[in-house]
């Protein structure tokens, strides 16, 4: 809710981007539209995604939501969106 509000108190507008079934596809149909993208966080990225090992108090995997926030980074980074 604070990123969603300090988005509409900037002026801008604020959209909700949920985890998609074809990230890759989906990030790109989404990623021309906006002028900045915030990644807000929440739970544990899968560990073995950057080669570490599993810690037993790391949060149970959310693979969807992973994939999908990777691909709207690396899009981003494509278009130089910050």
């Amino acid at each position: 809710q604070q990123y969603f509000d300090a988005v509409t108190a900037s002026g801008a507008t604020a959209v909700l981007l949920p985890p998609q079934p074809r990230p890759e596809q989906a990030a790109a149909a989404v990623l021309d539209g906006l002028d900045g993208l915030i990644l807000t966080g929440g739970l544990d990225v899968q560990p073995e995604l950057y080669g570490a090992e599993r810690h037993p108090l790391t949060d149970p995997p959310r693979a969807d939501r992973d994939a999908w926030e990777l691909a709207l980074l690396a899009g981003a980074r494509e278009r130089g969106i910050p």
